[in-house]
């Protein structure tokens, strides 16, 4: 027999599921926005007209457009260390560096172009002071999970080296993607180049062991 427990309970989990949905809804309509449209496109009532909900549902769970703003940052950051994360976790003393290294474009350059809105994020993020913060953790956050990385490979150098290292291969991949947008076709050529490079470098540091 069903308490008034369990009717509680199943009466609150659709209204959860529909949460979700809604700030989903709006979150996406918000990332169309500043992918298609631009930044200062992005207003809580043009969010709340492309998700086709009332204007209150966007202020109920969002103060303002630089919350949802920030909201979608987050998404694509946690996405990012994720994906990276697990990435770094197979640089271990059998892997093959050259192998390792194009795994890890690739995935750099999937996780770019996966989306056609991702681009548009992260150069309005970057172009936005009170997000100068947030993006500059974001990409240390990846920078300080790639140099733990190589100081598992590569035991015996410094942390500080494996900072520096980690950093030159952090800006040899952010220089690659970003220079898939005017490629122009060569993105193979980029990709051979930037992959051949990082290669040479932690083969250096293997070397130097």
């Amino acid at each position: 027999m069903a308490t008034s427990a369990d009717n509680e309970y199943e009466v609150a989990k659709p209204q959860q599921q529909r949460a979700i949905e809604t700030t989903n809804r709006i979150l996406e309509a918000a990332y169309d926005i500043v992918a298609y449209d631009g930044y200062q496109a992005l207003t809580t009532n043009s969010v709340a007209e492309r998700a086709d909900v009332n204007i209150r549902s966007v202020y109920r769970y969002f103060e303002d457009k630089s919350a949802i703003l920030t909201h979608l940052a987050q998404r694509e950051r946690d996405m990012r260390a994720t994906k990276f994360g697990a990435q770094f976790r197979e640089l271990d003393g059998e892997k093959d560096l050259e192998a390792w290294v194009e795994a890890t474009l690739r995935l750099a350059l999937n996780i770019r172009m996966a989306d056609p809105r991702a681009n548009h994020l992260y150069k309005i993020l970057r172009a936005l002071p009170e997000f100068s913060e947030f993006t500059r953790l974001a990409d240390l956050e990846i920078a300080e999970g790639l140099g733990r990385a190589i100081r598992l490979r590569f035991p015996s150098i410094s942390v500080k080296k494996s900072h520096y290292a980690a950093r030159i291969c952090y800006d040899l991949a952010q220089s690659f993607i970003n220079s898939t947008e005017t490629a122009n076709g060569k993105i193979d050529d980029y990709f051979n180049e930037t992959a051949r490079a990082a290669t040479l470098y932690l083969r250096s540091l293997e070397d130097s062991e």
